[in-house]
């Protein structure tokens, strides 16, 4: 994946884009409560950084066709997003 900017604002700008860099070797993150949050409004994109069994469970296309979600991941072998601040 190219390195790009991505803006992850939140609701209130309506972007509706969030971005999740955990791998859940250390702490089984990213909590699925809060994606469930995330997930539970529809029109949002969660770009996840990793593709593992901790973020891939959010990628079931009855979920993401209830809540016209979307989510993204980086293609094999490629980095994922770099937020700079």
């Amino acid at each position: 994946m190219p390195r790009e900017a991505l803006s992850c604002r939140g609701r209130h700008s309506g972007t509706g884009h969030f971005l999740v860099s955990s791998n859940g070797a250390s702490y089984s993150h990213p909590n699925p409560e809060a994606i469930a949050r995330i997930v539970a409004t529809k029109g949002r994109t969660i770009h996840f950084n990793y593709a593992t069994d901790y973020t891939t469970i959010w990628d079931n296309e009855e979920v993401k066709d209830h809540f016209r979600n979307k989510t993204k991941y980086p293609a094999e072998g490629e980095e994922g997003y770099i937020l700079e601040l």
